[in-house]
């Protein structure tokens, strides 16, 4: 959504009480599809059409059958399977975002540290990327016309450039250009990172003066291919075969490519189906080798949380059924909305689907 802003991410620490194993679905209010549980009344399964996923409605339905269960209580968690994962998180950097940005961060620490207490996985890689195909760095513009931004002395701030530039490459500093302190020497955390939160926190406040044109998919593309992760690139390493890869995905608007016209909004190329077969190939195509999970627009779906998105706003969301379709082809998913106040139950019912995911998980040979 095109709205000129400078957002501000605060990092708020969340503290869970309760271990997942001992959560119950009633008690986190959600459904296995991270919704409200009357939103997945009576959904049904469909998978004749190849570009919906397993549900084959296209709402933010519970899986069927065959599709990972969230559900803490269906199996023992935390059995040895899995070392590695890698995390990359998919934020929109649009204008209507300072919210949902916020809740991540909010959220974050709470859901790493369950995670680290539930896998026997802890060797992790965490990202985050925007959408934003312009790389658009608001201080290191300002700073071309004036003496300081937001307070900062000019002189005090890195211009931006390079990988900070590139569509899908991790961040490593804020809108503002500061660095987050991220000691791996790589575009992505590591789990020994000192002041784990704080640094994510930081990489996570991708702002919200970034571009109209959404371009979730591909810039997830962009930042798990080859091209982004060889020796050299800007995300080099980040994704290993021997681990389970994790994307989430925060917007609240369907995903666009970005055209000639800035003011154009197109469609991003490819189905459902051709993004699903992307990941999978970058995981030597083994399907279950990931984990995808999308906070989207549920406009006018049955339990839906988000109004209309409104222009000049930052309120509301635009529903978004191709992005829906892609999180629900893959056998471990979640989906929630973006317009949940608190992302924290979503993250816990994840933790389970990430679990499962990592004791099946067979590293190729």
């Amino acid at each position: 959504m095109r709205v000129s802003y400078v957002g501000t991410l605060l990092a708020a620490l969340l503290c869970c009480s309760k271990d997942p194993d001992q959560r119950s679905d009633a008690e986190s209010g959600l459904s296995a599809s991270g919704l409200p549980a009357e939103a997945d009344a009576g959904s049904s399964a469909d998978d004749s059409d190849p570009s919906v996923g397993p549900s084959g409605s296209g709402k933010l339905d519970a899986p069927s059958e065959g599709e990972a269960n969230t559900d803490p209580s269906a199996g023992e968690v935390g059995n040895e399977g899995c070392q590695k994962v890698d995390f990359l998180f998919v934020i929109d950097s649009s204008g209507s975002m300072q919210d949902e940005q916020q809740n991540l961060a909010n959220s974050f620490p709470g859901f790493i540290d369950i995670i680290q207490n539930t896998l026997m996985a802890q060797d992790y890689h965490i990202m985050a990327i925007d959408t934003d195909a312009d790389g658009f760095s608001i201080c290191p513009t300002l700073c071309m016309f004036a003496s300081e931004c937001q307070g900062i002395p000019c002189s005090m701030i890195p211009p931006s450039g390079g990988c900070d530039d590139t569509l899908g490459a991790g961040k490593t500093k804020s809108p503002m250009g500061m660095d987050c302190g991220i000691t791996s020497g790589q575009r992505y955390i590591l789990d020994s990172q000192p002041n784990l939160y704080d640094a994510f926190a930081c990489a996570a406040q991708v702002g919200t003066q970034g571009s109209g044109d959404e371009m979730a998919i591909e810039a997830m593309r962009a930042a798990i291919e080859p091209p982004l992760n060889m020796m050299g690139a800007c995300n080099e390493g980040f994704v290993r075969d021997d681990a389970i890869l994790v994307i989430t995905l925060i917007t609240d608007e369907s995903d666009l490519a970005y055209g000639d016209d800035a003011m154009s909004e197109t469609p991003t190329p490819g189905t459902p189906r051709d993004w699903y077969d992307a990941v999978v190939s970058v995981k030597r195509g083994n399907p279950d080798a990931a984990v995808v999970l999308g906070l989207v627009g549920d406009t006018g779906q049955p339990g839906g949380k988000c109004q209309p998105l409104e222009l000049n706003t930052a309120s509301g969301a635009e529903v978004a059924p191709n992005l829906q379709q892609f999180v629900q082809l893959f056998n471990a998913n979640v989906l929630g909305s973006v317009c949940e106040t608190d992302y924290a139950p979503f993250f816990e019912s994840a933790v389970s689907v990430i679990s499962s995911a990592c004791d099946d998980f067979e590293p190729p040979a």
